[in-house]
């Protein structure tokens, strides 16, 4: 009867709150691991991006060195071909005489 009826439906609300309480706590544990999940992902972003960082920092300077060495040994080779341009020039204007001279040394 009426007893009955009232446990049918006191053991349906059990089950329906147990079973909704199994729900939120299923709910809360999928949060909790997605929320790890992506404070993980955020961490290993992060030291990614750092190691980018550190990376192109050091190539940048390995670049700047290398330009820097460029820069200098241009310098040099400039001044080689300008004492090869003057040496050049030396011996277009006083190399056949220089010739003669010793030509006439010779004899």
């Amino acid at each position: 009867g009426i007893n009955s009826s009232k446990e049918k439906i006191a053991a349906m609300v059990t089950s329906v709150t147990e079973a909704l309480k199994a729900a939120r706590d299923a709910r809360f544990q999928a949060r909790a691991a997605h929320n790890e999940l992506l404070q993980r992902w955020k961490v290993s972003s992060l030291d990614a991006s750092k190691c980018i960082e550190n990376r192109s920092k050091d190539q940048s300077n390995i670049v700047d060195s290398t330009i820097a060495f460029f820069g200098t040994e241009m310098q040099n080779h400039d001044k080689m071909e300008s004492a090869l341009q003057d040496q050049t020039t030396y011996i277009l204007k006083n190399g056949d005489a220089h010739i003669e001279h010793v030509s006439e040394q010779a004899s």
